[in-house]
């Protein structure tokens, strides 16, 4: 889901290096008043640079450990962008390209960008029958396409993928699998899909799209409005299908932010175990920083939970085959 406009800053360290204080008065002399001011700002700057992106992970299992080189070698890693009003995403512009370089330089040999819209350009996959997928298409359509084209492309050759969504995507994702693992018709009977990793996706609604849907309604944000039919029927840690149709291992791994002003943090970690012999959900949480809130630049907004080092490398060691 990427707002109209949003804001780009460069990567940068989720710690400082080191912390730069002030030169001490000569030996023997009292600090003036300034000179004690500059101490505290400077003491307080780089307390918030190291707070900034401090991340709760909350699992009932162990986090994921870094792929195999194997398996970075044979298969494919599939991001699956978000919401986008006028149903263009560019799969080249700034956004994507961050988190497809990010995973890449993480030795992710194999990572395809995926076009879902009718007007998105410069994908490297695009769901089949998408010329007329528009932001008022619904998901679940989306996601039936979605599933056949991993089925299609990857699945009946043998070849499990890992996905990394962002936004609303990971709603198109859920959906996909949850059709697969119930047999719904018009899904394939087979997708392979070992792990999924959604960022800032709103499994339990967005404000934003509830005001999208209040004053423009389109369909995708009326179904990511809270309390919607289609976020209600939404499974909790649904699991895919390998080759031949049987129920696989799928696992999810969501991250949200506190200062996320697309997807709260509380929505984007909302989902459940389900059953006790599916595998436990692993979730991350990037609170507010203590100085200066969400205006301090280590703060972690909507797009940069794909965009930034720090959580590039969570997504990277998540995606575990």
């Amino acid at each position: 889901m990427n707002p109209v406009t949003h804001r780009t800053r460069p990567n940068r360290p989720n710690r400082p290096e080191r912390q730069i204080r002030p030169t001490r008065p000569a030996s023997g002399t009292a600090a003036t008043t300034a000179q004690r001011r500059v101490r505290r700002v400077t003491r307080a700057l780089a307390t918030a640079l190291a707070l900034g992106s401090f991340a709760s992970t909350v699992a009932l299992g162990t986090a994921g450990s870094p792929a195999s080189a194997a398996s970075l070698q044979s298969n494919p890693v599939l991001l699956v962008h978000g919401f986008n009003a006028t149903f263009n995403t560019n799969c080249n512009d700034s956004t994507m390209q961050a988190w497809r370089n990010g995973l890449i330089s993480r030795g992710w040999a194999d990572v395809r960008t995926v076009g879902w819209y009718a007007n998105d350009s410069n994908c490297s996959l695009n769901v089949q029958s998408r010329w007329n997928n528009t932001s008022d298409t619904s998901f679940d359509e989306i996601a039936r396409e979605f599933a056949w084209t991993v089925r299609n492309h990857f699945t009946t050759n043998g070849r499990p993928v890992a996905i990394a969504a962002h936004s609303m995507g990971g709603l198109i994702v859920n959906r996909a699998i949850q059709g697969v693992m119930n047999d719904e018709p018009g899904y394939p009977d087979e997708m392979h899909i070992t792990d999924v990793v959604a960022s800032g996706t709103p499994f339990a609604g967005s404000a934003w799209a509830a005001a999208c849907a209040d004053t423009i309604g389109l369909q995708q944000c009326v179904e990511a409005k809270p309390g919607s039919t289609f976020l209600n029927a939404l499974a909790d840690n649904p699991q895919g299908r390998v080759q031949g149709g049987t129920l696989g291992r799928t696992q999810w791994s969501l991250a949200g932010s506190d200062c996320d002003a697309i997807v709260s943090g509380s929505s984007a970690l909302t989902m459940g175990q389900a059953v006790a012999t599916r595998p436990t959900v692993q979730k991350i949480r990037y609170t507010t920083p203590e100085w200066f809130g969400c205006a301090n630049p280590a703060s972690i907004s909507h797009n940069e939970l794909i965009t930034q080092s720090a959580q590039l490398r969570w997504i990277s060691d998540q995606l575990r085959f």
